[in-house]
């Protein structure tokens, strides 16, 4: 199970572990509430998701907030109020990188063994992204180059808290739902992040703002590669 993992590898491992999320925050929150002083055991936390400044944002069908927050509100809010490193990279810098045909051609021509399953993987995505940009992004991958090439990145610290109103969907054709859900606001309500001036310096948020494209794409295909 997740959680047990976890919190056994954190236990056993003080201050030795960053933890990278990839998705909804709802296995590390659980950890958290089930065993509070585990989070004194954890070096720093990293985590993909999120949009703060969606007014900033030049986003295709009038997308509002991030999946992985949306997903559990509640959860984010449990591990955005904790007393740890944490840095947020969101839809602000993963939605300003674009990973196109030129980059794909690079890793299907070193042809080695982990490249021809990295381009069999990519390729759906790109093909599919290309119908409605010229490219897609490439969001987990960014979220680990911020472990790897700091410097690559710009950010700010903030207090943060979530709305985590439920939202109605049962007014939307049930095809669209699952795309929907967690991306989209309503009439009904949204999910967001939000900025907080009142919360205390030690449980702010060290939020993405900018990246360097170019310099990510040749960190990501410099790794894929070699």
């Amino acid at each position: 199970e997740a959680t047990e993992f976890l919190n056994n590898h954190i236990s056993e491992n003080p201050n030795e572990i960053t933890l990278v999320t990839l998705g909804p925050l709802t296995n590390i929150a659980t950890v958290i509430k089930q065993k509070p002083e585990i989070i004194d055991d954890l070096k720093q936390l990293v985590i993909m998701g999120g949009l703060v400044f969606p007014e900033k944002l030049k986003v295709r069908f009038g997308l509002k907030t991030e999946f992985n927050i949306a997903n559990d509100g509640l959860a984010a809010n449990i591990v955005f109020s904790q007393p740890i490193e944490t840095t947020l990279v969101g839809l602000e810098v993963t939605t300003k990188v674009l990973f196109k045909d030129i980059h794909y051609l690079a890793i299907k021509n070193a042809n080695t063994q982990i490249t021809k399953y990295l381009t069999k993987h990519i390729k759906p995505w790109l093909t599919f992204n290309k119908v409605i940009g010229k490219g897609f992004n490439p969001h987990d991958p960014i979220a680990l180059a911020y472990l790897l090439k700091e410097s690559l990145f710009k950010s700010v610290n903030l207090g943060l808290r979530v709305n985590y109103k439920k939202r109605d969907f049962s007014k939307i054709d049930k095809k669209y739902r699952m795309r929907l859900s967690g991306m989209f606001s309503t009439k009904e309500g949204k999910i967001s992040i939000i900025p907080d001036s009142e919360i205390s310096e030690k449980k702010k948020v060290k939020v993405c703002t900018q990246v360097d494209e170019k310099e990510f794409l040749k960190l990501l295909l410099k790794r894929l590669i070699k």
